[in-house]
């Protein structure tokens, strides 16, 4: 993770979604000792059919014109609720609900976003 949004992971066996935030300073912050002694690696079980989602604060950040965050667990229930679809389905999903549910409210930040699904 290193300084950046959790990790999402849902995986499709027992339909369970979870954040991972591992420990960890952000990406450049330090190359040293500092980031040495920070870092945490976790290991995450793989299975068929499980959905790993990266992204930036963009995404769960973008707000409506009501100032109201998309947030996090609405990301983890889209995501749950439409763990049928390809990765790039369902990328394409998570684009447009966002944009629909910010409507005519400008962007303020980046909006990345990463999916792999297990085959």
């Amino acid at each position: 993770r290193a300084g950046h949004n959790p990790l999402l992971v849902h995986h499709t066996q027992d339909q369970r979604s979870i954040l991972l935030s591992p420990g960890g300073i952000a990406i450049g912050m330090d190359s040293g000792d500092v980031f040495r002694s920070t870092i945490h690696q976790d290991k995450v079980p793989i299975h068929p059919g499980d959905i790993f989602v990266f992204y930036t604060d963009g995404v769960s950040e973008a707000m409506n014109s009501a100032g109201e965050e998309f947030g996090e667990e609405r990301l983890e229930q889209l995501i749950a609720e439409n763990a049928h679809l390809s990765a790039q389905q369902l990328l394409e999903h998570v684009h447009k609900t966002i944009n629909e549910f910010c409507g005519n409210a400008p962007q303020h930040d980046d909006f990345t976003m990463v999916v792999i699904k297990v085959k």
